[in-house]
């Protein structure tokens, strides 16, 4: 990170703060992307829950947010927009992508959530299906879409490292929050949990085929 960046991210105005941590995450400094994530967080939880009144919908929609930010990095520019409009407008993004399903009872979860029995971006890019269910019955012998997406993301699941997957398993099949997550590494951390699932969720859906995703 230059000075100048040092400077910005360590003090200076909220906007210039995330601007200058955004720049290094997309230079490629993980940890930049870590710090970005903390500190924006709660601003960003607390426009998503405003806005949908639900704040466990709240949760996943800026988790969204973070999975695009961390997915599309390498397109900032911060001579476009600072990353407090950025990230803004791609949360403004997931929020409108939310009542959307509410309103029309449709189920699209990012990653892999919808396939499993428990719970969890421009152009729903990177989401993986989730039929809605009905009294039909298939025949014996043939998959369902739903079938064949969950073995998907189990075989995907499997070839990841024993981090990623843990971390998966933890939030999205047991149900664990950033909290308890936490208390289960080496180095407990809530504020570490984030990002290791948005970098998790990516390399999941980097494995996943293309019949898998919406």
């Amino acid at each position: 990170m230059s000075q100048r960046l040092r400077g910005e991210a360590a003090g200076g105005s909220r906007s210039e703060r995330w601007t200058a941590l955004l720049v290094t995450a997309r230079d490629g400094d993980e940890s930049a992307f870590d710090r970005l994530h903390d500190e924006a967080r709660p601003a960003l939880f607390r426009r998503a829950q405003q806005r949908l009144n639900d704040a466990s919908l709240a949760d996943d929609v800026v988790s969204q947010t973070f999975q695009r930010v961390w997915e599309h990095r390498a397109r900032y520019d911060p001579a476009q927009s600072n990353a407090s409009t950025w990230l803004y407008r791609i949360l403004e993004q997931r929020v409108t992508d939310a009542l959307k399903k509410a309103r029309t009872g449709a189920r699209e979860v990012l990653g892999f959530e919808g396939t499993t029995a428990g719970t969890e971006e421009d152009g729903g890019e990177g989401t993986v299906r989730q039929e809605p269910t009905d009294d039909v019955e298939p025949a014996p012998g043939e998959e369902t879409d739903r079938q064949r997406v969950a073995r998907l993301v189990r075989e995907a699941m499997a070839k990841l490292s024993p981090a990623d997957r843990r971390v998966l398993e933890q939030f999205h099949y047991e149900g664990l929050d950033y909290k308890q997550i936490a208390a289960t590494l080496d180095r407990p951390s809530e504020k570490a949990v984030g990002p290791r699932l948005t970098r998790a969720r990516q390399r999941l859906l980097a494995l996943l085929p293309p019949e898998a995703l919406l």
